[in-house]
């Protein structure tokens, strides 16, 4: 009869500890999905990079997508493994009148599970946007010599994280 109880309580706190739990999310969904708002922020960024110098360089090997398979090492539930990014760094020197102007352009693009932390990250990012289907943080590290590309590129990060 004792064990009896005991199983019996076993088994309520069992179910009653997972009562609210939200179920994980599939890695491979969220990989696609981080792929796609990446794959759409390189794909904007394209469409400008022909009106500044400092993106000229910019092109496909700065797109790092999320692998959709698990890695060989990977044994049992991973979670998700790799997150999908945009990593550039470009500088070029023009020529003006009064001499010469070194325009460059910093891009870091990427996810995180926990929103920035002065403690943990050494530069801020200038725009967050929280995916609350995939619970993760998209921060955009945007540092150049122009301000009109830092304010468009991050209105693109911006449009192209909201949820669709």
């Amino acid at each position: 009869m004792r064990r009896k109880t005991i199983a019996v309580c076993g088994l309520m706190l069992f179910f009653l500890s997972c009562a609210g739990c939200q179920p994980k999310a599939d890695p491979r969904m969220v990989a696609v999905m981080c792929n796609g708002i990446v794959s759409r922020i390189y794909g904007d960024i394209m469409r400008i990079r022909y009106k500044y110098p400092a993106l000229e360089n910019f092109g496909p090997r700065h797109l790092k997508e999320a692998p959709l398979e698990k890695p060989a090492g990977c044994i049992g539930d991973c979670g998700v493994w790799e997150y999908a990014s945009i990593s550039y760094q470009g500088q070029v020197m023009r020529r003006m009148r009064n001499g010469n102007v070194l325009e460059m352009a910093v891009l870091s693009i990427g996810f995180t599970k926990r929103p920035y932390d002065p403690k943990k990250q050494y530069v801020e990012p200038a725009i967050r946007v929280h995916i609350k289907s995939m619970d993760l943080y998209l921060q955009g590290v945007v540092r150049t010599s122009n301000s009109d590309l830092q304010a468009e590129v991050v209105e693109i990060i911006k449009k192209d994280a909201q949820e669709k």
